[in-house]
């Protein structure tokens, strides 16, 4: 079929060739007239484009006329031919002009509302469809034109009306969906929507392709009854519409007034003033309104109460005026002291930002030398701009109007900030050396812990204070707040071997100390210290327990650094007459605060 369908075309288009070459070449002849030769009759033709001299020279030589010997005789043949050319085409175009032959006219070229570039079975091609054909006609134009087989055809017919159609839907303007609801088909629920200016049956047939539905006798009986149910919403959709504009419209009259007062007090012109006054025996009120004269005002009220007499009215309008421009004048007096005493609240303000900028004290003061043996001051007050100072300081000194204006800005605005810079860094200079003065906290050299009771204080040694003197004080200070907090008392004897104790400890320490800084020296310089003080054999003291003896007082037990806390127990027993049973409680008691240091 498809190589049938080819060949037919191909025919087809080589006849058409050969038509429109026969019409090519009849269009190419302009004048055609019959000529007798040797009782023959022949056609003497002028071609588009030819002369007639030409045209007469070509017709003689096909007609043996050009064999004669007489050069003379061939000249004249050929004249006389060209004369009937010329004749002819006069004659022809005087006709033309008398009679024109009207043009036939050319129907006009549809117009190709929509393309779709397809592929199908290795065929590539454009499927168009024109102006006010139906899509239908367009896929099966496309499908006839690419030779497909029925089979094929069959199988892609309905997807491409399908396509076509969603295309053309993309080319229509949006249309504003009026309702839509659900219908139930076959089991399967479909969705109608109604759309302005719609028709009911277009409707359902598209709502019917929109699904896949393409049987011609399905829809011809399914499409009717969807496009009544859309009739039917769309009538009772109209009915509630209409229903509620009317209410809407009987709720309308009672906000009508309201609008119209507000609209009438927006309309009226702003009072002014309003005096009560007496008119024929009975009480009135006058009402002067912004923009109205004292006439106006006049003559309305005597119109509002009633007053048509000519005579009675020229008697009070001058009384009713001189009254309005007597309160008119008393309202305008009193604007006029408000606005006074504003303008005095305002000078006033003004006054005292003077008088505050005034006592404002400046940040920099640079006396310039302007020449001449005149010289000013600079004046910057914190928080202002540089360049607005030095602009203004010109201006002042009168050199305002300088060539060299905007130079020297630049020139004592650096000066400005060069000055304000050296200003910071002497203030931050002053905090320093401030912060230089004040005294620091010494750092102490060294801490004991001494346990007193059971509670835990720290003995400081700082540098070059007197050994016996910081025990001394310790051991009263601690002493006295065991006393107060515990209630336990100490005797003269306890706190005296406090201080002894602590004392040696303190030289102790400090030898060490001495020791270790010669030997990272490379030199050993004995400490000088007082015999009364001699270097403990025991080492340093490392804590001192206070033992509460149970009887209201408390012996000391200290522990130095070379100490066997099971030995200095046993002694401390034996010394104290305690029993022997009681030396692992205190060895405990030592290696626990051992193992806290």
């Amino acid at each position: 079929m498809w190589k049938r369908s080819r060949s037919s075309a191909l025919l087809a288009a080589l006849l058409l060739a050969g038509t429109r070459a026969q019409q090519q070449t009849g269009a190419d002849v302009v004048i055609t007239m019959p000529v007798t030769i040797d009782g023959n009759l022949k056609n003497l033709q002028l071609l588009r484009g030819e002369s007639f001299e030409d045209a007469a020279t070509s017709f003689a030589r096909s007609n043996g006329l050009m064999a004669a010997t007489d050069d003379a005789k061939v000249r004249a043949v050929i004249d006389q031919l060209s004369g009937l050319l010329k004749d002819k085409m006069l004659e022809v175009e005087a006709t033309q002009r008398n009679d024109p032959v009207p043009s036939q006219p050319k129907e006009p070229v549809p117009s190709v509302q929509l393309a779709i570039p397809l592929t199908i079975d290795g065929y590539s091609g454009d499927l168009l469809k024109y102006e006010g054909e139906t899509p239908e006609a367009a896929v099966e134009r496309f499908l006839y034109a690419s030779g497909f087989t029925m089979d094929v055809m069959r199988e892609v017919y309905p997807q491409l009306v399908s396509l076509v159609n969603r295309k053309l839907e993309e080319l229509q303007p949006p249309r504003r969906e009026l309702f839509a609801f659900t219908l139930s088909l076959d089991g399967r629920e479909i969705i109608v929507r109604h759309f302005e200016g719609g028709s009911p049956m277009d409707e359902a047939v598209e709502t019917l392709r929109n699904i896949g539905v393409s049987d011609g006798e399905f829809m011809d009986r399914v499409a009717p009854q969807i496009a009544n149910q859309i009739a039917n919403e769309a009538v009772n959709r109209q009915s509630s519409d209409a229903a509620a504009q009317e209410q809407a419209q009987a709720s309308q009259p009672a906000a009508e007034p309201v609008a119209q007062q507000q609209e009438a007090q927006a309309s009226q012109p702003r009072e002014l003033f309003s005096m009560p006054l007496t008119l024929n025996e009975q009480p009135a009120i006058m009402i002067h309104y912004e923009g109205s004269t004292a006439k106006e005002t006049a003559a309305r009220f005597l119109s509002d109460n009633g007053v048509t007499d000519d005579e009675t009215i020229e008697s009070l309008i001058p009384q009713l005026v001189e009254i309005v421009d007597s309160r008119m004048a008393d309202l305008l007096h009193q604007e006029a002291q408000a606005q006074a005493q504003a303008a005095a609240a305002a000078a006033v303000e003004q006054q005292r930002l003077l008088q505050q900028e005034q006592q404002r004290q400046p940040l920099l003061m640079m006396p310039i030398n302007l020449g001449d043996q005149k010289e000013a001051d600079l004046l910057y007050f914190e928080g202002d701009s540089v360049e607005r100072t030095v602009e203004l300081f010109l201006v002042g000194v009168g050199l305002g109007e300088s060539d060299r204006f905007n130079d020297n800005v630049v020139q004592l605005s650096a000066l400005v900030r060069e000055r304000l810079a050296a200003l910071g860094q002497q203030a931050q200079q002053q905090v320093e050396a401030a912060q230089a003065a004040q005294p620091t906290q010494p750092q102490p050299l060294f801490a004991i812990p001494v346990t007193l009771s059971g509670n835990v204080y720290n003995l400081e040694y700082f540098e070059g204070q007197e050994p016996n003197y910081v025990a001394n004080a310790f051991c009263v200070e601690k002493h006295e707040i065991v006393r107060a907090e515990l209630g336990v008392d100490f005797d003269g004897n306890q706190l005296l071997e406090c201080q002894n104790v602590l004392a040696r400890s303190i030289v102790d320490i400090l030898e060490e100390r001495r020791q270790l800084q010669a030997q990272e020296a490379g030199a050993e310089t004995p400490l000088q210290v007082e015999e009364e003080a001699p270097t403990d054999p025991r080492g340093v003291l490392l804590f001192t327990l206070d033992i509460d003896m149970g009887d209201g007082t408390s012996v000391q037990l200290p522990l130095y650094r070379n100490d066997n806390p099971k030995e200095l127990a046993a002694a401390f027993c034996k010394e104290n007459e305690l029993d022997q049973d009681n030396v692992p409680a205190l060895v405990e008691a030592m290696e626990a605060q051992l193992a806290e240091l």
